[in-house]
């Protein structure tokens, strides 16, 4: 007798909000730089720390969202236009780091190759929230395909379950077939 069961593996992860993800992405993107900095021994233009700036700004944009109407709506967007400025800073100075990296020598930039390449990877995934961001606050797009939920877990997706209390969850299904004493034989994850 088997059994044939679907579980859904979810990811923890804080509600990704577009300004949460933002936020998260200056983090990350700051800290990696100043990393790279210190391994190559310093950089012609030091790294501009902006994480209090956005930071401030995604607390603006929480007060903002207790404002209804149009009022509140422009207010939103003019939150969310500071919000996108400073990230684009962040990742204008991820391009001058990454270009400065490689045009040290090579003994100089050899301990720091992991590094920029994790950096290259995460402002990648930093411009995509920045493009469905604009998306979804400025043109009204609401349903973009390839949405990037988390930073860290770029594979995980929104599952629309409908229940009451949790009417979306995050992760990947999987599902799982058991023999007896629950053993399992076979088990797939679904792309999508």
């Amino acid at each position: 007798m088997t059994d044939l069961l679907r579980y859904l593996f979810s990811t923890l992860l804080h509600y990704p909000t577009d300004s949460g993800l933002l936020d998260d992405g200056a983090w990350v993107l700051t800290r990696m730089m100043k990393k790279i900095e210190g391994k190559v021994g310093g950089l012609k233009r030091k790294v501009r720390d902006r994480k209090r700036s956005v930071q401030k700004r995604v607390i603006a944009l929480a007060h903002a969202l207790r404002h209804k109407g149009e009022e509140g709506e422009l207010r939103r967007q003019r939150e969310y236009g500071q919000v996108l400025r400073l990230t684009r800073q962040i990742l204008g100075d991820t391009r001058r780091v990454l270009q400065e990296v490689a045009g040290l020598p090579p003994r100089r930039r050899s301990g720091a190759r992991e590094l920029c390449e994790r950096l290259e990877t995460m402002a990648e995934r930093v411009r995509r929230v920045v493009r469905q961001t604009k998306a979804r606050v400025f043109e009204g797009v609401t349903q973009l395909p390839g949405k990037l939920v988390s930073l860290f877990e770029p594979h995980t997706e929104i599952i629309r379950k409908g229940k009451a209390g949790k009417p979306n969850e995050f992760g990947k299904l999987v599902q799982v077939q058991e023999a007896e004493n629950q053993m399992v034989t076979h088990y797939e994850v679904f792309e999508e």
